[in-house]
């Protein structure tokens, strides 16, 4: 390494010093603060973690799925004449 390499990398390294500590100045943004421990993760259960996820979304309730009884008012209704088989494929 050369002087001049040296001198530029001093001077990156003063530019962002000051730059970091200017925006906490300037724009009442805090300054750089040291490493901190980040906390201990959380275990959940599945059902824990989803009604985390669910209060986290703002899910209040699930919609239910389609039933298998006919007279339901949510059965499915497949109806599997109409299903394509693909019998035939398009030639590419």
């Amino acid at each position: 390494m050369n002087l001049m390499h040296i001198t530029l990398r001093a001077l990156r390294v003063l530019v962002w010093l000051g730059s970091a500590f200017s925006c906490g100045l300037l724009f009442g943004l805090p300054c750089p603060v040291p490493f901190q421990a980040a906390p201990q993760p959380v275990t959940f259960t599945a059902e824990q973690d989803q009604q985390n996820m669910q209060e986290q979304l703002g899910i209040r309730a699930l919609r239910a799925g389609p039933s298998g009884n006919e007279k339901a008012p949510n059965h499915a209704n497949y109806d599997e004449s109409k299903a394509n088989p693909f019998r035939t494929c398009p030639i590419p």
